[in-house]
């Protein structure tokens, strides 16, 4: 399990650092606030306990996305983005 800290950045590289491309998806975005990490980590549990069985979409291949919106890390705005595709029906 690999968990990474980027920017945006258009082209170029900056140095020290890795450039990563992130494949087009489908996402799912989950808007969030409140301290953190409590906040964002009971958003995730509620993407997998409630949202993803009845949504009719399941996980797709490529990463989860935190977007921080704000400085403040005790009333952070925030969403979650999780790449979806549709269930397959087994």
């Amino acid at each position: 399990w690999v968990y990474t800290i980027g920017i945006i950045k258009e082209e170029g590289t900056i140095e020290g650092f890795e450039s990563q491309i992130v494949d087009s998806a489908l996402w799912a975005i989950f808007p969030g606030k409140g301290s953190m990490p409590q906040s964002i980590q009971e958003v995730e549990r509620r993407i997998v306990s409630d949202w993803l069985p009845t949504s009719g979409y399941e996980f797709a291949d490529g990463f989860d996305v935190e977007v921080y919106l704000d400085d403040d890390p005790t009333n952070q705005s925030f969403e979650v983005w999780m790449p979806i595709k549709k269930a397959s029906e087994d």
